[in-house]
């Protein structure tokens, strides 16, 4: 697989990981306001997430998202996203 096809598929792999938020909290007919105040951002950002406009700037953010939820991480990214994830983290 060519770069380009990598960059293609992990772009593909969060834009499914967006959709699949927006599904989850549907599902839970869990509010924005509500699941916003359990992970710690605002209305908007959530809006953002759903969106596809915004990602989680960090593992933890994400971990958060996923408990609010009562959905592991896996269900939004690939063990090797996540791993992507915490090793950008290391360097921050």
């Amino acid at each position: 697989m060519n770069v380009q096809g990598v960059i293609d598929a992990i772009t593909e792999q969060r834009n499914v990981a967006l959709n699949e938020l927006a599904l989850c909290k549907a599902e839970l007919q869990q509010a924005q306001k509500q699941l916003a105040e359990e992970v710690g951002v605002t209305v908007r950002t959530i809006q953002l997430y759903e969106a596809n406009d915004r990602q989680p700037k960090n593992a933890t953010a994400l971990i958060t998202m996923a408990h609010a939820l009562g959905v592991d991480t896996d269900y939004f990214l690939s063990a090797q996203e996540i791993d992507r994830i915490k090793e950008e983290e290391a360097f921050l």
